[in-house]
């Protein structure tokens, strides 16, 4: 017999096509340049703590004692490394795994709350979710937490809609593997039994018995399943303090705008969505005089559901911010995203007109994607602390292997430990050059690195202490991650010209320069740009700025400054990264009154070659 397809086949197999088209591009949005960002700090403890140099005996004591999370998501990591390897990419691909199977089972979900339309729209506004592919991208649990929440939620539905025995083992399971992601997951719970409880007074009497049942049966597979994390979660109850601020008046505002993605017009029109949801579910005229009847109406009990889902978490968190421990970072709140994101669906379908729910919906994509790619440029430019490129930029200058010095050397020694990890040791910068002060046995060169909101800052007998003693050789400035190379001062203040004379514009070899500033107000001189010998790379080059008169050449203090945008626009050619200077210097306590003029002085080791750029620059020191 041919196959017939009838109307629910075609419009379902529509939906299904819809549904295909928006995980795809969730995947892709997921996957997309996975490892561009380094791995910050979480992270990093994340890949230390789940070394597979670690036996799984010493990972679970390892994890009792350190780590905040419950047990799951490491023991996950050890499995994807025995399969894939053990490396950042590997770890992050868990983590969009678990962005990606959000967007499936939310579907699913909202499917069994409401309708396909409806789930249809919340699979879109989660796969074009900024943050949730930023978490998705990260080494943590996070994203894994909210698909286990997803899932818990969409397995507890079924279970009220059809109380059978198997449903209520499969959400016990799914609310097992919920607890198991994140302690935070118990308020989750919490909201599910009480949920169960409300369904159960709702029920005609003679049902009452097989479904109290099935859902002891369901809850206690969950607890049985967290069982194991029983006494870590005892520890961490006694943490008195956190580090986390005091909240400001603003703090969940500013919460609830992240989780839509940080865009201030995806958040204002889901203000004006969230306004006009409201007012159809209020308004909606339906016989609810009782208890009962509320409860076993789909729209209400729908309702409900997202109801205690979302005000069990934040209600919970609300209180414990104010009376104990802040808890005010916005990945806390990712649980919750998927009840905004649900409301959000259900504003948009009550427009009754088609047209209208197509273009707002685009629209909200439309702006979240421009809030990624364009605004803020996630996928082009560093979001998170640069460990990698710090650590690339240590090795490939530290050839001689000089003693690096970090108040973050559980945090560097994941990059630098195959080539240095004999030359990291922990100090601060200031702890290293009081030793130096007290013992000058101890000066001698080193590279400084640190990260994570700690700027270079130094008191002025610090930096005298350096400037006396140290040039600024090298230096790298990324996002929240900085590094410094300290080389001992040559006692030279004369450059050598007299092979240069007669002088000319370029003397030696060909460069090319350029000045992107440059300011001197009678006393200080303060300048930056780039210099490099023509057609070589720059990595072995080194760069002193140089005030020439009278056929002589006063060395300045010049220290190198990371310029990747140099190599970027003559099309990578050459590797020009190290081709960037700065100086700044008072010149009225050094130099005799006269008028110099400023050279560059290049010279690079390797390729054997030098060059002497006389500057159309002058000061006058009077």
């Amino acid at each position: 017999m041919p196959f017939i397809l009838n109307r629910n086949t075609v419009i379902w197999s529509k939906e299904k096509n819809w549904l295909y088209l928006i995980i795809i591009l969730g995947t892709f949005l997921r996957l997309y340049h996975l490892d561009f960002q380094s791995l910050w700090m979480d992270e990093i403890y994340t890949m230390n703590i789940s070394s597979p140099q670690y036996s799984l005996k010493e990972l679970y004591y390892k994890l009792k004692v350190e780590e905040g999370f419950p047990f799951l998501y490491f023991y996950l990591l050890r499995i994807f490394y025995f399969l894939f390897g053990y490396s950042a990419i590997v770890a992050r691909a868990l983590s969009a795994m678990g962005g990606i199977a959000s967007i499936w089972v939310l579907y699913f979900l909202v499917k069994e709350l409401y309708n396909k339309n409806v789930g249809l729209i919340a699979a879109a506004l989660l796969a074009f979710n900024g943050f949730e592919i930023y978490y998705s991208q990260e080494a943590r649990p996070y994203s894994l937490q909210m698909f286990t929440a997803i899932l818990g939620f969409y397995c507890l539905v079924k279970y009220i809609k059809r109380s059978s025995l198997k449903n209520a083992i499969l959400f016990g399971i799914a609310a097992g593997f919920m607890l198991n992601l994140n302690f935070f997951s118990l308020l989750l719970f919490l909201s599910q039994c009480m949920l169960l409880l409300i369904v159960l007074a709702g029920l005609e009497r003679e049902k009452k018995g097989v479904f109290f049942k099935n859902s002891f049966i369901g809850c206690s597979i969950a607890c049985l399943m967290f069982l194991p994390n029983l006494k870590k979660l005892f520890t961490l109850s006694k943490i008195a303090s956190f580090w986390i601020p005091t909240p400001e008046n603003d703090n969940f505002s500013f919460i609830f705008k992240e989780l839509l993605g940080n865009s201030d017009i995806v958040f204002f029109i889901f203000i004006g969505i969230l306004i006009y949801c409201l007012t159809k579910i209020f308004n909606t005229s339906s016989d609810l005089s009782s208890f009962k009847i509320a409860v076993n109406t789909p729209a209400s009990l729908s309702l409900i559901i997202l109801t205690f889902w979302f005000a069990c978490y934040f209600i919970a968190f609300y209180i414990k911010t104010f009376i104990s421990t802040p808890l005010t970072l916005s990945r806390y709140y990712i649980s919750i995203l998927p009840v905004i994101l649900i409301f959000f669906a259900l504003g948009i379908q009550f427009i009754k007109n088609y047209v209208a729910k197509v273009i707002l919906l685009f629209f909200v994509m439309g702006f979240s994607l421009l809030h990624i790619f364009i605004k803020n440029k996630y996928y082009s430019l560093p979001h998170k602390s640069q460990y990698r490129e710090v650590s690339q930029f240590i090795e490939k200058n530290n050839i001689t292997n000089v003693t690096v010095y970090t108040s973050l050397k559980n945090m560097y020694s994941y990059y630098l430990k195959d080539k240095m990890a004999n030359t990291l040791i922990e100090n601060t910068l200031e702890g290293h050059i009081k030793e130096m002060m007290s013992d000058s046995t101890k000066i001698t060169p080193f590279w400084y690195a640190d990260a994570h909101v700690r700027p270079y800052t130094l008191s002025p007998d610090y930096e005298a202490f350096l400037s006396k003693h140290f040039t600024l050789d090298r230096n790298f400035n990324g996002f929240d991650a900085w590094t410094r190379y300290y080389s001992l001062k040559n006692g030279k203040s004369q450059l050598d010209i007299k092979k240069f004379l007669p002088l000319k514009n370029t003397n030696g070899n060909d460069a090319i320069y350029n000045f992107d500033s440059f300011n001197f107000d009678g006393s200080v001189l303060i300048t930056w740009g780039w210099a490099f010998i023509a057609s070589q790379d720059a990595v072995d080059s080194r760069i002193s700025l140089v005030l020439i008169k009278d056929n002589i050449g006063y060395y300045i203090d010049t220290q190198s400054i990371n310029r990747s945008d140099v190599t970027a626009s003559r099309q990578n050619k050459f590797d020009l990264d190290n081709s960037g200077f700065e100086a700044k210097q008072k010149l009225t306590n050094i130099l005799n009154p006269g008028v110099y003029t400023l050279g560059i002085y290049i010279k690079n080791s390797t390729h054997q070659t030098e060059s002497l750029i006389v500057t159309d620059k002058t000061v006058t020191l009077p």
